[in-house]
Protein backbone atom coordinates (compact mmCIF):
# COMPACT_ATOMS: atom_id res chain seq x y z
CA UNK A 1 0.00 0.00 0.00
CA UNK A 2 3.56 2.55 0.83
CA UNK A 3 4.30 1.75 -2.59
CA UNK A 4 1.20 2.45 -4.06
CA UNK A 5 1.01 5.72 -2.74
CA UNK A 6 4.86 6.62 -2.99
CA UNK A 7 3.66 5.47 -7.16
CA UNK A 8 0.57 7.70 -7.15
CA UNK A 9 2.41 10.50 -5.35
CA UNK A 10 5.34 10.11 -8.11
CA UNK A 11 2.70 10.43 -11.44
CA UNK A 12 1.04 13.48 -9.56
CA UNK A 13 4.44 15.28 -9.73
CA UNK A 14 5.19 14.21 -13.07
CA UNK A 15 1.69 15.42 -14.29
CA UNK A 16 2.34 18.57 -13.11
CA UNK A 17 5.71 19.11 -14.11
CA UNK A 18 4.68 18.36 -17.71
CA UNK A 19 1.70 20.55 -17.36
CA UNK A 20 3.60 23.64 -16.33
CA UNK A 21 6.18 22.47 -19.20
CA UNK A 22 3.68 22.29 -21.68
CA UNK A 23 2.09 26.06 -20.34
CA UNK A 24 5.25 28.10 -20.30
CA UNK A 25 6.11 26.51 -24.01
CA UNK A 26 2.87 27.22 -25.34
CA UNK A 27 2.94 30.89 -23.56
CA UNK A 28 6.72 31.02 -24.93
CA UNK A 29 4.76 30.05 -28.19
CA UNK A 30 1.96 33.25 -28.41
CA UNK A 31 4.07 35.54 -27.20
CA UNK A 32 6.44 35.22 -30.00
CA UNK A 33 4.17 34.25 -32.28
CA UNK A 34 1.82 37.95 -31.32
CA UNK A 35 5.54 39.24 -31.96
CA UNK A 36 5.99 38.12 -35.32
CA UNK A 37 1.79 39.33 -36.18
CA UNK A 38 2.84 42.31 -34.95
CA UNK A 39 6.17 42.93 -36.98
CA UNK A 40 5.45 41.18 -40.01
CA UNK A 41 4.31 44.23 -41.94
CA UNK A 42 7.08 46.02 -40.78
CA UNK A 43 9.72 45.60 -43.62
CA UNK A 44 13.16 45.77 -43.03
CA UNK A 45 13.24 49.40 -44.66
CA UNK A 46 10.66 50.72 -42.37
CA UNK A 47 12.62 50.12 -39.17
CA UNK A 48 16.73 50.03 -40.15
CA UNK A 49 16.21 52.56 -43.38
CA UNK A 50 18.93 51.96 -46.21
CA UNK A 51 22.04 51.24 -44.38
CA UNK A 52 25.31 52.92 -46.63
CA UNK A 53 28.83 51.54 -45.46
CA UNK A 54 31.68 54.24 -45.75
CA UNK A 55 35.01 52.46 -47.28
CA UNK A 56 38.20 53.85 -47.98
CA UNK A 57 40.99 51.21 -48.27
CA UNK A 58 41.04 47.69 -48.57
CA UNK A 59 44.53 46.46 -48.39
CA UNK A 60 45.90 42.90 -49.03
CA UNK A 61 49.19 43.15 -46.58
CA UNK A 62 48.47 44.44 -43.50
CA UNK A 63 51.97 46.29 -43.23
CA UNK A 64 50.45 48.96 -45.19
CA UNK A 65 48.31 49.59 -42.88
CA UNK A 66 48.78 53.33 -41.89
CA UNK A 67 45.04 54.24 -40.49
CA UNK A 68 41.87 52.83 -38.93
CA UNK A 69 40.50 53.41 -42.94
CA UNK A 70 42.61 50.59 -43.87
CA UNK A 71 40.95 47.44 -44.32
CA UNK A 72 42.22 43.84 -44.72
CA UNK A 73 40.93 42.37 -47.72
CA UNK A 74 40.50 39.07 -45.97
CA UNK A 75 37.95 41.00 -43.60
CA UNK A 76 36.70 43.01 -46.66
CA UNK A 77 35.57 39.66 -48.08
CA UNK A 78 34.00 38.32 -45.07
CA UNK A 79 32.63 41.51 -44.70
CA UNK A 80 30.36 41.11 -48.40
CA UNK A 81 30.42 37.28 -47.55
CA UNK A 82 27.79 37.96 -44.94
CA UNK A 83 25.62 40.66 -46.87
CA UNK A 84 25.65 38.77 -49.31
CA UNK A 85 24.47 35.82 -47.18
CA UNK A 86 22.17 38.15 -45.14
CA UNK A 87 20.14 38.81 -47.81
CA UNK A 88 21.36 42.36 -48.75
CA UNK A 89 21.38 43.35 -52.01
CA UNK A 90 22.99 47.30 -54.00
CA UNK A 91 20.94 49.57 -55.13
CA UNK A 92 21.71 52.68 -57.52
CA UNK A 93 22.13 55.86 -56.31
CA UNK A 94 18.47 56.55 -58.87
CA UNK A 95 16.56 54.47 -56.64
CA UNK A 96 17.77 55.48 -53.11
CA UNK A 97 16.67 58.77 -54.54
CA UNK A 98 13.47 57.77 -55.14
CA UNK A 99 12.98 56.27 -52.00
CA UNK A 100 14.50 59.33 -50.45
CA UNK A 101 11.59 61.83 -52.14
CA UNK A 102 8.77 59.45 -51.62
CA UNK A 103 8.41 58.21 -55.17
CA UNK A 104 7.59 54.56 -56.46
CA UNK A 105 10.15 52.86 -56.48
CA UNK A 106 10.52 48.60 -56.26
CA UNK A 107 13.49 47.87 -53.77
CA UNK A 108 15.01 44.45 -52.85
CA UNK A 109 14.06 43.20 -48.80
CA UNK A 110 16.92 44.59 -47.79
CA UNK A 111 18.80 47.05 -49.40
CA UNK A 112 21.89 48.79 -49.09
CA UNK A 113 24.58 51.37 -50.68
CA UNK A 114 27.93 50.01 -50.17
CA UNK A 115 30.21 53.45 -50.80
CA UNK A 116 33.96 54.22 -51.05
CA UNK A 117 36.04 57.55 -50.60
CA UNK A 118 38.56 58.89 -52.22
CA UNK A 119 39.27 56.80 -55.22
CA UNK A 120 42.38 54.79 -54.36
CA UNK A 121 44.01 52.35 -56.83
CA UNK A 122 43.51 49.81 -53.75
CA UNK A 123 39.76 49.26 -54.76
CA UNK A 124 40.48 48.18 -58.21
CA UNK A 125 43.24 45.31 -56.73
CA UNK A 126 41.57 44.38 -54.05
CA UNK A 127 37.40 45.30 -53.89
CA UNK A 128 36.47 45.22 -57.16
CA UNK A 129 36.70 41.42 -57.42
CA UNK A 130 35.09 40.31 -54.82
CA UNK A 131 31.89 43.05 -55.41
CA UNK A 132 31.65 41.81 -58.72
CA UNK A 133 31.79 37.68 -57.81
CA UNK A 134 28.70 38.62 -55.94
CA UNK A 135 26.90 41.55 -58.17
CA UNK A 136 27.53 43.70 -56.10
CA UNK A 137 28.18 47.53 -56.93
CA UNK A 138 29.89 50.44 -55.49
CA UNK A 139 29.28 54.06 -55.68
CA UNK A 140 33.00 55.26 -55.39
CA UNK A 141 33.55 59.18 -54.42
CA UNK A 142 36.39 60.61 -55.73
CA UNK A 143 38.40 63.92 -56.10
CA UNK A 144 39.77 64.75 -59.33
CA UNK A 145 42.70 66.88 -58.18
CA UNK A 146 45.13 63.88 -58.01
CA UNK A 147 43.69 61.97 -60.80
CA UNK A 148 44.69 64.91 -63.28
CA UNK A 149 48.10 65.11 -61.72
CA UNK A 150 48.55 61.48 -62.75
CA UNK A 151 49.61 60.08 -59.08
CA UNK A 152 49.75 56.59 -58.95
CA UNK A 153 48.03 55.86 -55.88
CA UNK A 154 44.92 57.01 -57.13
CA UNK A 155 42.27 55.29 -59.98
CA UNK A 156 43.07 56.54 -63.06
CA UNK A 157 40.24 57.49 -65.80
CA UNK A 158 40.78 54.82 -67.95
CA UNK A 159 40.13 52.55 -64.64
CA UNK A 160 37.06 54.71 -63.38
CA UNK A 161 36.13 54.30 -67.26
CA UNK A 162 35.97 50.58 -66.67
CA UNK A 163 34.08 50.46 -62.89
CA UNK A 164 31.76 52.27 -64.56
CA UNK A 165 31.11 50.15 -67.99
CA UNK A 166 30.79 47.40 -65.20
CA UNK A 167 27.96 48.98 -63.45
CA UNK A 168 29.84 50.75 -60.49
CA UNK A 169 28.77 54.32 -59.93
CA UNK A 170 31.23 57.32 -59.76
CA UNK A 171 30.54 60.56 -57.79
CA UNK A 172 32.04 63.73 -56.46
CA UNK A 173 34.47 63.68 -52.97
CA UNK A 174 34.82 67.69 -53.90
CA UNK A 175 38.25 68.50 -56.22
CA UNK A 176 40.81 68.33 -53.48
CA UNK A 177 39.23 67.31 -50.04
CA UNK A 178 39.27 70.24 -48.60
CA UNK A 179 37.58 70.97 -45.45
CA UNK A 180 34.67 72.59 -46.99
CA UNK A 181 33.10 74.74 -43.63
CA UNK A 182 37.16 76.72 -43.75
CA UNK A 183 35.83 77.97 -47.75
CA UNK A 184 34.23 80.82 -48.60
CA UNK A 185 31.18 80.24 -50.60
CA UNK A 186 32.96 80.94 -53.74
CA UNK A 187 35.78 78.70 -52.59
CA UNK A 188 33.19 75.89 -51.49
CA UNK A 189 31.11 76.21 -55.16
CA UNK A 190 34.48 76.05 -56.93
CA UNK A 191 35.54 73.19 -55.37
CA UNK A 192 31.93 71.18 -56.06
CA UNK A 193 31.68 72.59 -59.67
CA UNK A 194 34.97 72.10 -60.16
CA UNK A 195 34.72 68.53 -59.23
CA UNK A 196 31.68 67.79 -61.06
CA UNK A 197 32.59 69.35 -64.58
CA UNK A 198 35.23 67.50 -64.96
CA UNK A 199 34.35 64.04 -63.66
CA UNK A 200 31.40 64.55 -66.11
CA UNK A 201 33.63 65.24 -69.07
CA UNK A 202 35.94 62.81 -68.32
CA UNK A 203 33.44 59.55 -67.85
CA UNK A 204 30.16 61.16 -69.72
CA UNK A 205 27.93 61.26 -66.51
CA UNK A 206 25.46 63.32 -64.35
CA UNK A 207 27.46 63.91 -61.26
CA UNK A 208 24.86 64.96 -58.71
CA UNK A 209 26.07 63.84 -55.17
CA UNK A 210 28.63 64.32 -52.64
CA UNK A 211 30.42 62.74 -49.85
CA UNK A 212 31.79 65.33 -47.63
CA UNK A 213 35.23 65.13 -47.02
CA UNK A 214 36.10 64.38 -43.60
CA UNK A 215 31.91 64.65 -43.17
CA UNK A 216 32.51 68.63 -42.30
CA UNK A 217 30.05 71.08 -44.16
CA UNK A 218 28.03 73.90 -43.09
CA UNK A 219 24.83 75.87 -43.87
CA UNK A 220 27.17 77.42 -46.58
CA UNK A 221 27.90 74.57 -48.06
CA UNK A 222 23.88 73.00 -48.63
CA UNK A 223 23.02 76.31 -50.00
CA UNK A 224 25.57 75.76 -52.72
CA UNK A 225 24.63 72.21 -53.27
CA UNK A 226 21.09 73.28 -53.66
CA UNK A 227 21.83 75.85 -56.26
CA UNK A 228 23.81 73.34 -57.72
CA UNK A 229 20.76 70.90 -58.17
CA UNK A 230 23.07 68.93 -56.19
CA UNK A 231 20.37 65.24 -55.42
CA UNK A 232 22.71 65.00 -51.80
CA UNK A 233 25.28 64.53 -50.29
CA UNK A 234 26.74 61.88 -47.51
CA UNK A 235 27.53 62.41 -43.89
CA UNK A 236 29.30 59.88 -41.65
CA UNK A 237 26.76 59.66 -38.84
CA UNK A 238 26.06 55.80 -38.56
CA UNK A 239 22.59 55.83 -38.84
CA UNK A 240 20.54 54.29 -41.72
CA UNK A 241 18.40 56.43 -44.61
CA UNK A 242 14.79 56.96 -44.20
CA UNK A 243 12.48 58.21 -46.87
CA UNK A 244 11.75 61.79 -46.44
CA UNK A 245 15.52 62.42 -44.99
CA UNK A 246 17.12 65.55 -44.79
CA UNK A 247 18.69 64.89 -48.40
CA UNK A 248 22.37 66.99 -47.14
CA UNK A 249 23.12 65.35 -44.47
CA UNK A 250 22.41 61.66 -45.20
CA UNK A 251 23.81 59.57 -43.01
CA UNK A 252 26.78 56.71 -43.63
CA UNK A 253 28.63 53.92 -41.32
CA UNK A 254 32.08 54.08 -41.33
CA UNK A 255 33.82 50.39 -41.82
CA UNK A 256 37.06 50.94 -39.60
CA UNK A 257 40.13 48.10 -39.54
CA UNK A 258 38.79 46.51 -36.51
CA UNK A 259 35.69 45.81 -37.07
CA UNK A 260 34.39 42.13 -36.92
CA UNK A 261 31.31 40.76 -38.40
CA UNK A 262 29.22 41.43 -35.19
CA UNK A 263 30.10 44.64 -35.09
CA UNK A 264 29.36 45.29 -38.87
CA UNK A 265 25.35 42.74 -38.16
CA UNK A 266 25.01 45.59 -34.76
CA UNK A 267 25.85 48.79 -36.72
CA UNK A 268 23.27 48.10 -39.74
CA UNK A 269 20.82 46.97 -37.57
CA UNK A 270 20.73 49.89 -35.38
CA UNK A 271 17.52 52.10 -34.76
CA UNK A 272 18.44 56.01 -34.84
CA UNK A 273 17.27 57.08 -31.67
CA UNK A 274 15.29 60.34 -31.70
CA UNK A 275 17.20 63.41 -30.02
CA UNK A 276 14.92 66.30 -30.95
CA UNK A 277 14.96 70.29 -30.28
CA UNK A 278 18.70 70.19 -29.00
CA UNK A 279 19.89 73.01 -26.74
CA UNK A 280 21.96 74.79 -28.18
CA UNK A 281 21.18 73.60 -31.62
CA UNK A 282 22.88 71.11 -33.45
CA UNK A 283 26.19 72.91 -34.71
CA UNK A 284 26.56 75.58 -32.73
CA UNK A 285 29.13 76.82 -30.73
CA UNK A 286 29.82 75.65 -27.24
CA UNK A 287 32.37 76.17 -24.04
CA UNK A 288 33.20 73.80 -21.60
CA UNK A 289 31.48 73.61 -18.33
CA UNK A 290 28.13 73.94 -20.93
CA UNK A 291 24.37 72.00 -20.20
CA UNK A 292 23.26 70.63 -23.77
CA UNK A 293 19.68 69.55 -23.26
CA UNK A 294 18.04 67.40 -25.89
CA UNK A 295 14.25 65.84 -25.81
CA UNK A 296 14.15 61.84 -25.83
CA UNK A 297 11.32 59.60 -25.86
CA UNK A 298 9.57 59.13 -22.37
CA UNK A 299 9.51 56.12 -20.20
CA UNK A 300 13.03 54.83 -21.62
CA UNK A 301 15.01 52.99 -18.59
CA UNK A 302 17.86 55.82 -17.32
CA UNK A 303 20.15 52.83 -16.56
CA UNK A 304 19.71 51.74 -20.33
CA UNK A 305 21.61 54.93 -21.53
CA UNK A 306 25.06 55.58 -22.40
CA UNK A 307 26.25 58.95 -23.32
CA UNK A 308 29.89 59.15 -24.93
CA UNK A 309 31.53 62.40 -25.72
CA UNK A 310 34.49 62.78 -28.61
CA UNK A 311 36.26 64.95 -30.44
CA UNK A 312 35.67 62.96 -33.86
CA UNK A 313 33.21 59.97 -35.51
CA UNK A 314 36.02 57.19 -35.09
CA UNK A 315 36.81 57.68 -31.18
CA UNK A 316 33.49 59.20 -29.12
CA UNK A 317 34.32 57.00 -26.53
CA UNK A 318 34.76 58.97 -23.21
CA UNK A 319 31.48 57.84 -20.63
CA UNK A 320 30.32 61.26 -19.26
CA UNK A 321 27.51 61.87 -17.01
CA UNK A 322 23.90 62.90 -17.86
CA UNK A 323 20.25 63.42 -16.23
CA UNK A 324 17.08 61.81 -17.75
CA UNK A 325 13.85 62.65 -16.73
CA UNK A 326 11.45 59.74 -18.33
CA UNK A 327 7.96 61.41 -17.66
CA UNK A 328 9.20 64.27 -20.18
CA UNK A 329 12.20 62.61 -21.94
CA UNK A 330 14.52 65.83 -21.39
CA UNK A 331 17.91 64.65 -21.02
CA UNK A 332 20.61 67.05 -19.91
CA UNK A 333 24.05 66.41 -20.31
CA UNK A 334 26.97 68.25 -18.82
CA UNK A 335 30.07 69.10 -21.30
CA UNK A 336 33.55 68.84 -19.57
CA UNK A 337 37.18 69.51 -21.21
CA UNK A 338 36.57 70.37 -24.60
CA UNK A 339 40.24 70.50 -26.05
CA UNK A 340 39.28 69.88 -30.36
CA UNK A 341 37.71 72.09 -32.41
CA UNK A 342 34.77 70.08 -32.62
CA UNK A 343 32.49 67.87 -30.26
CA UNK A 344 30.57 64.69 -31.04
CA UNK A 345 27.79 63.49 -28.83
CA UNK A 346 26.97 59.88 -29.24
CA UNK A 347 23.63 58.79 -26.96
CA UNK A 348 22.65 54.91 -26.92
CA UNK A 349 19.60 52.96 -25.94
CA UNK A 350 19.66 49.17 -25.48
CA UNK A 351 15.54 48.75 -24.30
CA UNK A 352 16.54 45.15 -23.20
CA UNK A 353 14.91 42.75 -25.59
CA UNK A 354 16.80 43.48 -28.71
CA UNK A 355 16.68 46.48 -29.96
CA UNK A 356 20.16 48.85 -29.84
CA UNK A 357 19.47 52.52 -30.76
CA UNK A 358 22.13 55.38 -31.15
CA UNK A 359 22.15 58.92 -32.76
CA UNK A 360 24.93 61.44 -32.74
CA UNK A 361 24.81 65.71 -32.38
CA UNK A 362 27.96 67.48 -33.40
CA UNK A 363 28.91 70.81 -31.84
CA UNK A 364 31.93 73.14 -32.49
CA UNK A 365 34.27 75.95 -32.30
CA UNK A 366 34.04 77.11 -35.74
CA UNK A 367 30.64 76.09 -38.16
CA UNK A 368 30.91 72.58 -38.55
CA UNK A 369 27.29 71.23 -38.39
CA UNK A 370 25.79 68.18 -39.19
CA UNK A 371 22.21 69.19 -39.87
CA UNK A 372 20.79 65.54 -38.50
Amino acid sequence: MGKLRTLYAILILLYLSFTLILKNNLFDFLVKNKIREETKNVSWVQKYGIPVLCYHHVISDMNEAKSLFHLQKSKFKEQIKWLKENGFSTISLEDFSKYLNNEPVLLPEKPVLITFDDGRKNFFRNARDILNEVDYKAVLFVYPGPIEKGHSYFLSWSELELLKNEGHEIQSHAYSHPNLSKLSAAEQNAEIMTSKEIIEKKLNIKVNWLAYPFGVYNHTTVNELKKENFKGAFTVFTSGNFAGEEKYSLKRTLILRDMSINDLAHKIMTVRLPLDNPTPSAGSVVVNEQTIRLNLPKQLIKENMRVEMGSDFVNSNQQISFSYNENTGLMQVDIKRITKRYLVITVSYNDGIGTYMQNSIMYNYGGWIPLS
